[in-house]
């Protein structure tokens, strides 16, 4: 299983080392009492040394990064020298899935015949099956797993053709056309494809799920990237290395077009790989990399906004929108600094969006909710109307009736990255304002 090689404590004042030399890279083979890197600290430097036989998985510090004690250095898989493990397959790291993993499989069902098939040419093949309400399957979608899942909403593109040992593709999710999933370099209990609620696997990706590729909720893998959780040609005997391992991508993650990421490899939550890059080592959460191989380019993606600050990215979407509103021959009347807008059409009556930033139930200008406004609030809101259009970002939840300036609205936060439960949404553009 993976495990790490850690910084070291060379003696009681510091608490923290420089790496001065890192003398093995990912694939390397090493064995005990090999050095793999070298430490300074105040009053030395010192060799850290592997404890066991194995395979590098990742190297994750750089030479000159200044390091806590104690804080992981480089990753490792345990594995036995190939005189021990005889013919035995190499070993598979333990799975790391989320909850909503084992949710989604616990919901399969056995499938009569082994097949189904739709009207509109799809085809799936399973023994244990479930389709969620709202399920979209376009034409020439074949799925092949032992178990399959689609939750509410789950969306999958013309040509898609998806084999894998099991196939979980969560509330909202979306695989967009022409994407591939194959079980090259042989089925195991870990072969999965999991895909978190509202997150997309965008148009022509390929996946390789000889083991388990997991992808967290609200995360995007662009076009034509491509994710192996295998790596072997060369023969071990002449001492190359056969890897073998999960690719795991954290929520809220973005990997760009075009990208490779390779067997092992862990993304963290927040994090984005430009486009074209290719993926050796694991990515922390909040970063930035890019390049061949990829490298670390910024930090800390991600800010706290405080209320005031999210405020203020609110207004400047609803002026957007107010915009867009106008050139669809709508009337809109400003006030309250961004935090209100009259609405007026023909067809539309007159209508007003709030934007809710007091518990007290009245707007940043001191305006009264009405039932029917259409409400945006940033903290807890219970209208006195379960009907009224209600976007909680205390929640993450829509409430309400929706109709198509609602729908219109709702659609221009998802632009700018803002979802809402149920993420099971019909979010076609031909439902909004004409």
């Amino acid at each position: 299983m993976p495990a790490f090689i850690r910084v070291p404590r060379l003696n009681a004042n510091d608490d923290h080392l420089i790496v001065a030399d890192i003398q093995v890279k990912t694939g390397d083979s090493v064995s005990p009492g090999q050095t793999v890197a070298i430490v300074e600290s105040s009053k030395a430097t010192s060799p850290i040394e592997a404890k066991n036989h194995g395979v590098i998985i990742a190297v994750l510090a750089n030479v000159g990064d200044r390091l806590n004690v104690g804080e992981p250095l480089i990753q490792f898989e345990s594995r036995k020298p190939l005189d021990e493990a005889k013919k035995s397959s190499l070993r598979v790291p333990d799975e790391a899935a989320p909850s909503w993993v084992d949710d989604l499989r616990n919901k399969a069902q056995p499938l009569a015949g082994g097949h189904a098939e739709g009207d509109s040419g799809w085809r799936i093949e399973a023994n244990f099956l479930f389709l969620g309400e709202g399920v979209r399957l376009a034409s020439g979608v074949h799925l092949k797993a032992n178990t399959i899942v689609l939750a509410d909403g789950a969306c999958i593109g013309e040509d898609v053709r998806l084999h894998s040992g099991e196939i979980l593709v969560g509330e909202g999710a979306r695989i967009a056309a022409r994407c591939r999933a194959d079980l090259s370099g042989g089925q195991t209990e870990a072969s999965r494809l999991a895909l978190g609620p509202a997150s997309l696997i965008a148009e022509e990706a390929r996946l390789n799920t000889c083991r388990s590729i997991i992808i967290g909720e609200q995360s995007a893998i662009s076009p034509r990237a491509m994710l192996f959780t295998h790596s072997y040609w060369q023969s071990v005997l002449d001492g190359y290395p056969a890897l073998f391992g999960d690719v795991i991508v954290g929520d809220h993650a973005w990997v760009g077009a075009g990208c490779q990421i390779l067997p092992g490899v862990n993304i963290g939550d927040g994090s984005v790989v430009m486009s074209n890059s290719t993926v050796v080592d694991h990515v922390a959460s909040g970063t930035m990399v890019a390049g061949v191989p990829a490298q670390t380019i910024r930090h800390n993606l991600g800010q706290k906004l405080d209320d005031k600050e999210k405020v203020t990215v609110l207004s400047q979407i609803l002026a957007e929108f107010s915009d867009q509103l106008i050139a669809k021959g709508c009337t809109v009347t400003e006030s309250g600094a961004g935090a209100q807008y009259r609405i007026e059409r023909s067809d539309l009556g007159m209508r007003q969006i709030v934007l809710l930033t007091h518990e007290n139930g009245v707007s940043a200008d001191q305006t009264e909710i009405t039932d029917e406004m259409i409400v945006i609030s940033l903290l807890p809101f219970r209208p006195h109307n379960p009907e009224q259009p209600h976007f909680s970002l205390h929640d993450h939840q829509f409430h309400g009736k929706e109709d198509a300036l609602v729908f219109e609205l709702r659609n221009t936060l998802r632009r700018h990255g803002i979802r809402f439960r149920p993420y099971a949404w019909d979010s076609n553009h031909k439902r909004g304002l004409r």
